[in-house]
């Protein structure tokens, strides 16, 4: 994942969803490094569950 910073843009989020009881080791892997990075990067991150 990467991104370029654009000048005079607002901030954007990037979400992640899926199915409550999915036990995707993929979906995990890419939530796991999302958050490395966005860490590495200096950006908050949140996990929330909802129902």
């Amino acid at each position: 994942m990467t991104y370029v910073p654009v000048e005079g843009c607002p901030p954007a989020t990037l979400v992640i969803a899926w199915p409550e009881r999915s036990g995707s080791r993929g979906v995990a892997a890419l939530v796991r490094a999302a958050a490395a990075v966005a860490q590495s990067r200096g950006m908050s991150t949140a996990v929330e569950a909802t129902r």
